[in-house]
């Protein structure tokens, strides 16, 4: 119990980070789009867009599975494979507190 109240805390914590994470980087792209440049740097200007919306799909697919394990864990699903419904091993969910599915679900995922 006290293991899984550690989690859920972790869980919390990370959501929160996440989110405090993505309205930095939504407020520093919105400042740099709003500054003045020249022709010379609309080549690193398309390379920094295309890095931050990378970055920025990244951390929202981070917060959604974070999300999605508060979620579980509140209607006592969490530990339980999104795709066949058994349980993730214990030591997967210690590595990476926020997984949905076991690792052959995981494994079959990837492969498509």
């Amino acid at each position: 119990m006290q293991k899984e109240n550690q989690k859920y805390r972790f869980l919390v914590n990370e959501s929160i980070r996440l989110r405090d994470e993505l309205q930095v980087m939504k407020l520093q792209h919105h400042i740099r789009e709003r500054m003045p440049g020249d022709k010379t740097e609309a080549a690193a200007q398309v390379l920094e867009k295309t890095n931050y919306f990378a970055l920025m799909e990244q951390l929202n697919r981070q917060l959604a599975d974070t999300e999605r394990a508060i979620e579980k864990m509140n209607n006592g699903t969490y530990g339980l494979c999104d795709s066949c419904g058994r349980p993730i091993p214990p030591a997967r969910l210690e590595i990476i507190p926020q997984a949905a599915f076991c690792l052959d679900c995981k494994d079959a995922r990837s492969k498509k």
